[in-house]
């Protein structure tokens, strides 16, 4: 039989007879010559092993995935126990930047935890939000208080289902980010600079008929999004500036314009816009093999311009933002590895919008109007926010073998103190009803001013000026809120030879407010 050599056979005799050859020279002529042959460095990575109910993404697989909004829920279409809100999986909102609501094995989008470098960013004061951006008491949003790009991300994680005990506060399944941690050349800097851009042009919508299409094309409304540019610039710069220092650096900013038509009197268009920046930096510090921390700051932040098609002066901006201070502290112990965490965040979201909303019969002066009414204004604004402290620590043992089990114990803790407040910063009105003010003043006969009045006749002639004779206030106000939460836990890791694997839990919550 004849043996045909490989390359890779090849490779490992010449290594083998190189050494071998190096060794009789050292050997033989000790003061005269010395080995001048240098091998290639043989670079070894573990690959990750999913476990059941654990997907993990690497960096190469967020950039080689289709992702035009570049936000971590849009990413996990690819994810098949991973649902998408039905607003979101349509094709007529392709303008937007905001994260997507998502469902995990059916459950509902509030139901998840949603974190980055160990914090979390759910929206846990307004997690529904309002779907028109002029209701009296609602903020629009979503069940995330900011998109994350993923253009600075290298580890995405989905847990969704045998999801461990150290995971609580919520029913559905866990999304886990984490930013770039320096793993470079000593004093050498990296950096990355990305630019993408997608419009309307680019991109293609089936329809089942020439009226939805033509129905679509004249869209004013958000819900179906014609025409739209979207583009992004991202920077991500890391690098160890020592044997024990490291630092990455990340910022990003996105922009969409959206054009929708008017529905007044005189035709128009509106050019709604949305805007996401992400910016933070990061401190990576060794003090030994067995000692590493890592302290970070980040901001996190959305906003966009809305509008109603059939309410002039109904500009309002909605915003939101997520503005967080981590610090984490890894000891490697004799057989514990001790982990700590303490986070600071500010989450802030709210609406900026005209005061007052009028509902005005069709006049020579308010003559903005398609049918019968001209409305005008807004529902004024509204503000949120939720400061939260936290500290957790926990303890992963070394596994313990007995017989043919083997255990691997983690046990951990944490406090959580929360204040928030929702806030109407004034009063707003809503005035409605008009009433015939037959060419009077707009003084009542008491010498009373009406609040909303129009000396203008109305278009057909019926109406000597008008004034509208109901109103409905919702007053300037704040709710405030504060809590206290604790938690602990014990995990046992089970492996019965390679046949069974099982975990088992105990974990206890308390809170100040659901005792």
């Amino acid at each position: 039989m004849r043996f045909a050599y490989s390359s890779l056979s090849v490779a490992i005799l010449s290594s083998f007879s190189s050494l071998s050859f190096a060794e009789q020279i050292q050997e033989s002529e000790p003061t005269t010559l010395s080995p001048s042959l240098k091998l290639s460095t043989i670079v070894v990575e573990a690959k990750e092993e999913n476990a059941l109910g654990k997907t993990a993404y690497k960096q190469e697989d967020l950039k080689k995935s289709p992702n035009s909004s570049k936000n971590i829920t849009d990413f996990l279409k690819v994810n098949p126990n991973v649902q998408l809100g039905h607003r979101f999986r349509s094709s007529l909102q392709q303008g937007e930047l905001n994260a997507a609501d998502i469902s995990i094995n059916g459950g509902l989008a509030y139901d998840n935890k949603i974190l980055i470098n160990g914090l979390a960013i759910n929206n846990t004061i307004n997690p529904v939000g309002a779907q028109q951006s002029n209701h009296p008491n609602q903020l629009m949003g979503n069940s995330q208080a900011a998109a994350i790009n993923t253009d600075l991300l290298c580890k995405l994680t989905v847990l969704d289902s045998n999801v461990g005990v150290e995971y609580g506060e919520f029913t559905g399944g866990v999304v886990s980010t984490e930013t770039c941690a320096p793993q470079t050349e000593i004093g050498k800097i990296h950096g990355s600079l990305s630019y993408d851009y997608t419009s309307n042009a680019w991109s293609k919508v089936n329809f089942p008929s020439q009226d939805s299409r033509d129905a679509f094309e004249d869209s004013s409304d958000e819900s179906a999004q014609p025409y739209f540019t979207k583009q992004g610039i991202s920077l991500n710069s890391y690098g160890r500036l020592s044997e024990q220092w490291g630092f990455n650096a990340f910022a990003s900013y996105r922009h969409a314009a959206i054009p929708l038509k008017t529905d007044f009197a005189e035709s128009g268009q509106f050019e709604q816009q949305r805007q996401a920046r992400n910016a933070g930096v990061e401190l990576f510090y060794d003090s030994s093999e067995r000692t590493s921390f890592k302290l970070g700051a980040s901001f996190l932040e959305n906003d966009g311009l809305y509008f109603k098609s059939n309410i002039r002066d109904s500009e309002s901006t909605q915003h939101s933002n997520s503005q967080n201070l981590y610090f984490n502290l890894n000891n490697q112990l004799d057989s514990v590895l001790l982990t700590q965490q303490l986070n600071y965040q500010r989450q802030q979201a709210g609406r900026q919008a005209a005061q007052n909303h009028y509902s005005w019969l069709n006049s020579s002066s308010k003559n903005w109007g398609k049918d019968k009414y001209s409305f005008e204004g807004h529902m004024g604004a509204l503000n949120q926010q939720e400061s939260r402290l936290e500290y957790t620590i926990k303890a992963l043992f070394e596994p313990i073998e007995t017989a043919s089990l083997r255990h691997q114990f983690k046990i951990g803790a944490g406090y959580g103190h929360y204040k928030a407040y929702w806030q109407r910063p004034e009063t707003a009105h809503v005035y409605a009803t008009p009433l015939n003010l037959n060419g009077a003043d707009c003084q009542s006969d008491n010498g009373t001013l009406y609040d909303a009045c129009d000396t203008a006749p109305s278009l057909d002639g019926k109406y000597q000026g008008q004034y509208l004779s109901s109103k409905t206030s919702y007053y300037a106000g704040q709710l405030d809120i504060r809590q206290d939460r604790w938690h602990a836990f014990i995990e046992d890791q089970i492996h019965w030879n390679q046949y069974l694997s099982a975990t088992l839990g105990f974990r206890s919550d308390y809170d100040s407010i659901h005792k």
